[in-house]
């Protein structure tokens, strides 16, 4: 994730050594790039998919430390890491595998996903100062495939809505299609109709624009969709780099640019590509 107005960016490294190498095996941390000072610094380990909070001032992840598996489940839990005081709260969530959080109103509280042994993959959103949690999208709400396992949320800048990615087949590997959820109606549609395989939704911070990873040119590439207006258009598309949709999500860097997980060749790292 890219602070905005900040030239900082948290990711993850999901082949990183720690302590040497003793008493520890290739895992994943959540590490800050200042670009600045071109130096790169570790939040936490055994930990991933961090995004900023609107004020820049605290970093939401999750993490599997101090858990223990159940019957080959790996449950995890979310941190929230105070920059300016150097502070961190963990959030555990009993048994479950906990997945890609986000902020909503402000830093009051966060929508994630919730992945447990009997109803896999569900939308929940906790209030971080009371701890109150309460489910927002169930694992196949309509009985009918249409909206299986969802996944990825993002708020919109306004906290009026939410969108996520969700399978439309039981088939492992199969497309995915973009939901918009109301948190005034509390009720779940698609953006647009899903006829390609399209994942990974962003909003830009002006919330006009919603950027997402589609196969409807014919290999991955990053789309636009403008919500209002509802016209569709294609950011990338040569073969100088490729996107890798599964190692985490697409961020705005402002209403300009995207960062994505990619590569050039044998290289990959965190890219960035203009809008306009």
């Amino acid at each position: 994730g890219v602070k905005t107005g900040a030239p900082e960016i948290a990711f993850t490294n999901w082949n990183f050594k720690w302590q040497e190498g003793d008493n520890s095996y290739i895992e994943a941390a959540v590490l800050i790039y200042s670009v600045e000072e071109n130096k790169v610094s570790v939040v936490d380990t055994f930990s991933y998919a961090p995004v900023w909070s609107p004020d820049g001032n605290s970093l939401a992840y999750i993490s599997n430390k101090n858990e223990v598996a159940v019957d080959g489940h790996r449950p995890s839990h979310i941190v929230v890491y105070s920059v300016p005081e150097n502070k961190f709260v963990h959030f555990p969530d009993s048994d479950n595998e906990i997945r890609y959080p986000d902020w909503k109103n402000g830093n009051e509280s966060m929508v994630y996903v919730r992945n447990s042994i009997d109803s896999g993959f569900e939308i929940w959103e906790m209030e971080l100062r009371s701890g109150t949690k309460s489910r927002l999208v169930a694992n196949n709400p309509f009985s009918d495939n249409t909206l299986l396992n969802p996944d990825k949320p993002i708020v919109s800048p306004d906290s009026k809505k939410m969108f996520f990615e969700a399978a439309r087949s039981t088939d492992h590997g199969g497309p995915l299609s973009i939901w918009q959820f109301s948190f005034s109606t509390k009720l779940s549609g698609p953006v647009f109709p899903p006829e390609w395989d399209d994942s990974n939704p962003a909003v830009s911070p002006n919330g006009e624009f919603l950027a997402f990873i589609s196969n409807r040119s014919g290999e991955e590439n990053i789309w636009l969709y403008h919500l209002k207006e509802k016209y569709f258009r294609q950011v990338t598309g040569t073969n100088e780099f490729y996107i890798r949709k599964g190692l985490g999500r697409i961020s705005w860097v402002d209403n300009t640019a995207i960062s994505f997980c990619g590569g050039v060749g044998e290289q990959q790292g965190i890219l960035t590509v203009s809008v306009n």
